[in-house]
């Protein structure tokens, strides 16, 4: 259970192999969807840019693809959908002896010839030029179903031959290790000591005596840092969202509450975070 995982160069090499030769990036995300590997980014995403900026649908794309790799991960299968904009995307669950190492997504592509008349109307309504995002969307790779379901039968293989030829690899880690797991997995719930020490399968005081002799904080200081940690890496990486989505994200519904939290602990509002990451 308190396993961390590694892959051998050559995997890169052959992940950004793929994302060439289709023209789709790949992306692996650890169970609490940091980004674990990312593969060669492709040129053609100027129209899921202009979405996510016109539309300000960043914050909902996030949640969407977390939500995709829960179902993805419940029925231990590929699962391919549609995302915001129109694109199609797919997910798939790597486990290891029974344990979810990580979630392989590949995309974006389009099976359409042209946009959904639902954006197409969202976005005209910017007062943006339609021709501009037709244009940007279909630099976006086309596949037929008979090609997609060729190119998806090949990415369920590649992914297990990495597994097979353990390019992919497990290994253990401390009681502490296994604990910030836990908490990076869930960082979008509560997190209670209880939990985790049945999902450790150590005692609460064995946990508690554990983390402050490692990190020399408490156990609800450590779930509070990563959270706030979290927070930061989400706002830094997309200056779109707002203090109330990026807060939700790591479990915090109650955004005035989460503000006071993180000026205790960082000694200025998350405004004047958010700030100086503009």
């Amino acid at each position: 259970m308190n396993r961390r995982f590694f892959y051998e160069p050559s995997v890169k090499e052959l992940i950004d192999s793929f994302s060439t030769a289709f023209n789709v990036k790949i992306t692996f995300y650890s169970p609490s969807f940091e980004e674990w590997l990312v593969g060669f980014s492709t040129q053609s995403s100027d129209y899921c840019t202009f979405l996510q900026n016109k539309l300000k649908l960043r914050g909902k794309c996030f949640e969407q693809d977390r939500t995709m790799c829960k179902a993805c991960e419940k029925k231990k299968e590929i699962l391919v959908y549609t995302c915001h904009t129109g694109l199609s995307e797919a997910v798939i669950p790597i486990t290891i002896d029974g344990e979810l190492m990580f979630y392989a997504m590949l995309g974006q592509f389009r099976t359409t010839a042209i946009p959904s008349a639902k954006i197409l109307a969202l976005w005209e309504k910017t007062g943006e030029n339609r021709e501009v995002l037709e244009k940007a969307f279909l630099a976006q790779p086309y596949y037929t179903p008979s090609k997609k379901e060729g190119m998806l039968n090949l990415f369920k293989k590649t992914l297990s031959i990495l597994l097979e030829k353990n390019l992919v690899k497990m290994t253990s880690s401390s009681l502490v290790e296994g604990v910030i797991d836990y908490v990076e997995r869930n960082i979008d719930k509560p997190i209670t000591l209880t939990e985790v020490a049945t999902y450790i399968g150590k005692s609460s005081s064995a946990i508690t005596h554990a983390v402050k002799k490692k990190t020399g904080f408490s156990f609800k200081e450590l779930v509070i840092f990563k959270k706030i940690s979290a927070f930061e890496r989400i706002l830094s990486s997309d200056h779109q969202l707002s203090i109330i989505e990026a807060s939700s994200m790591v479990g915090y519904y109650d955004s005035l509450y989460f503000s006071r939290l993180y000026k205790k602990y960082r000694h200025i509002p998350p405004s004047k975070y958010l700030e100086q990451k503009s």
